[in-house]
């Protein structure tokens, strides 16, 4: 599948046993009685608000964008997005905030899995729907969730300089926020990848932070200090991309493909920015995860749901698989795609739709 905009309706179908243990009852997840009207349903989605975790991320950002632009050409009233800039005290604050501000339906990615919860809860008891992006809460419910199967990202990943490295050498992985499952997950799928499959590569892990570009040029610099036959570089994010580039030049191993000491690089999140990076050959691969359909499919979500239509549990007809998690809720998980100097000008990418 390619990150291209989806041209189908989510498949609504999923057993009432399945919303009772999503604990979801009260949100409109019941057989119809009737279809809503689209004026009527359009009313019951807006306000929509908008809980960013940190909009200095490329991927986090151009999400705001496709949203924005996306509620605008629906004709659907919106809040001003907040950003929480990594705390989780503070996301709780925006939520309750937009809930008491009118919100009828909300987009949060959560700054802590666990913390957002409550949040989460606060607003659902009032009535409003919540859609989580990129990750979804742990330990509570949510109406539904649009993610990427992280695991296959650090598969990708793997696959990628594994097979660049002809199955030999060495490879940095600079990990996310561990406390993330998408950053726990990343790893998982990288590190089984390469047990698995290329036992003569060696893997080195260093932290990157919290998401902090700064962390991954400092892990990377000392990496390549005290190993520098380090030939390929797992980013668990595009916004490390810059910095660790240009840790690359300051050390003189910014070198064509084709050199026999090319650091091949790869990280994850396709944004606008990673791909002009793979044209400027800053970059060699980064694996995409298609963030306009987490907001497009979200607000489809939300409007068959306003429509008291119901969450499927299986493949979807928008190229993805909805499971229903260890926490009841239902969660869309699509396939990420390796996006590198041959299908980095696809016009299906949501990249080159959004750049």
């Amino acid at each position: 599948m390619r990150n291209a905009r989806p041209k189908h309706r989510p498949t609504l179908v999923v057993t009432l046993a399945a919303l009772a243990a999503a604990a979801l009852a009260g949100c409109g997840l019941t057989s119809p009685t009737g279809a809503a009207s689209g004026a009527s349903a359009g009313t019951a989605v807006e306000p929509v608000g908008y809980s960013a975790l940190f909009l200095q991320d490329p991927a986090q950002s151009a999400m705001v964008r496709i949203f924005e632009s996306e509620a605008q050409r629906r004709g659907l009233q919106t809040l001003s997005p907040t950003s929480a800039n990594s705390d989780a005290s503070k996301q709780d604050a925006d939520i309750r905030n937009l809930v008491n501000a009118g919100a009828k339906s909300l987009f949060v990615i959560p700054a802590d899995p666990q913390a957002v919860v409550p949040a989460i809860r606060y607003a659902t008891e009032r009535g409003v729907r919540v859609v989580t992006l990129m990750l979804g809460p742990s330990g509570g419910p949510t109406t539904v969730s649009m993610q990427v199967d992280n695991t296959q990202i650090g598969e990708q990943a793997c696959r990628y300089l594994g097979a660049k490295l002809a199955g030999t050498g060495t490879v940095l992985q600079v990990q996310g926020d561990m406390r993330s499952t998408n950053a726990q997950k990343r790893q998982q799928g990288f590190d089984a990848c390469m047990t698995a499959n290329y036992p003569g590569i060696t893997v080195l892990t260093k932290t990157g932070g919290r998401w902090d570009p700064a962390k991954a040029a400092e892990s990377t610099a000392g990496a390549l200090s005290t190993d520098p036959g380090i030939r390929g570089i797992f980013l668990h994010s595009d916004g490390y991309q810059p910095s660790v580039h240009q840790v690359l030049e300051q050390r003189g191993r910014v070198t064509a493909p084709d050199a026999p000491d090319h650091v091949w690089t790869v990280s994850v999140d396709g944004t606008p920015a990673a791909l002009d990076a793979i044209r400027a050959g800053e970059l060699d691969a980064s694996v995409s995860q298609p963030a306009d359909q987490f907001v497009l499919q979200g607000l489809e979500y939300l409007q068959a749901l306003a429509d008291q239509r119901e969450i499927a549990v299986g493949p979807t007809g928008h190229g993805s698989t909805v499971e229903l998690t260890g926490d009841g809720y239902p969660a869309d998980l699509f396939p990420p795609l390796v996006v590198d100097a041959a299908n980095v000008d696809d016009a299906a990418l949501w990249a080159n739709q959004a750049g």
